[in-house]
């Protein structure tokens, strides 16, 4: 192997490692009083205080650094910085869609049902646009962008 793919692969391992860490430190690091309302069955479940401009700097920050260490992930292991500007572009669309559904749902306190606001703070708060895309770039390098 040559050097060049053996570096870009150690910092792809260090950009998930700086992932798992925002996972890890997530209690430390960022304002969530949701954590403990999804897990409680939601008979039980009372909506929590909540600060809504934390919430929003901490949802929002945690979306952009897990996206950026995403969009970093793909540019190293493909090689390609188009594939990263497609990444970082789908964020760049997706955030303020999430974060405008993800409001009137949380104005509404939930009204209709817990489930959609659940996965959209899912969404935001974990890198899975990153295991979405992932296997996307693959078959767009192999096969070719004709065929998607």
């Amino acid at each position: 192997m040559k050097k060049s793919v053996i570096y870009r692969i150690g910092l792809a391992i260090i950009a998930a490692i700086c992932i798992l860490s925002i996972r890890i430190y997530e209690d430390k690091l960022f304002y969530d009083p949701f954590k403990n309302f999804f897990r409680l069955p939601e008979i039980l479940a009372t909506f929590p205080t909540v600060d809504y401009s934390k919430l929003s700097v901490s949802y929002g920050g945690r979306f952009i650094l897990n996206h950026f260490f995403s969009a970093l992930i793909i540019a190293l292991l493909f090689n390609s910085k188009k594939y990263a500007k497609q990444f970082l572009l789908i964020g760049i669309v997706a955030l303020p869609i999430l974060f405008l559904v993800g409001g009137i749902l949380l104005a509404n306190e939930f009204s209709g049902g817990r489930l959609v606001e659940f996965y959209i703070r899912r969404i935001i708060i974990h890198p899975l646009f990153l295991l979405i895309c992932l296997p996307y770039f693959y078959l767009i390098r192999k096969y070719g962008e004709r065929y998607f």
